[in-house]
């Protein structure tokens, strides 16, 4: 297990380093960062300065009446973090950037994060019986849509 961790946390160093996210500030001018991605040098990402997010904690369930159709419920009351990952000193690192709860149908949203990498965890509420869980998110337009999906314990 510890090996498994190291290897992960070696493949996101990789990825932040190659997009230029040493210290999670922006490399170049503060609206946006050209950053070659991969052995191309001629390849060039351009990462906004600020982005709006909006997602939906979702549990998964199966119809009760077709067991082959699965259907997806928002989660009221989720606790949503939304983990920025950025390279200090060569570690990789995840910053906390927004935390907010779920409206009632399972809704979420963040105004003017810097744009890059994220992590969004969701915590539904103990009495919903509901796992934690997270969605990878690379916010790299000025809006991204992100869902993250629970199931039953």
């Amino acid at each position: 297990m510890q090996y498994r961790g190291k290897v992960a946390s070696l493949l996101v160093a990789t990825m932040l380093a190659a997009c230029g996210m040493q210290d999670g500030r922006s490399p170049t001018a503060p609206s946006v960062r050209n950053t070659p991605l991969g052995p191309d040098s001629s390849t060039v990402t351009i990462i906004p300065d600020k982005v709006s997010l909006t997602g939906r904690v979702l549990a998964l369930s199966v119809n009760r009446a077709n067991r082959d159709t699965l259907e997806f419920t928002g989660v009221a009351r989720s606790n949503v973090r939304l983990m920025r990952n950025i390279l200090v000193d060569g570690e990789a690192r995840q910053v906390l950037v927004a935390e907010m709860t779920t409206s009632s149908d399972g809704a979420f949203a963040a105004n003017n994060i810097p744009g890059g990498y994220y992590v969004v965890y969701a915590e539904p509420p103990a009495e919903a019986g509901l796992t934690n869980s997270y969605s990878l998110l690379a916010a790299l337009k000025s809006h991204v849509q992100v869902d993250v999906y629970v199931s039953k314990r």
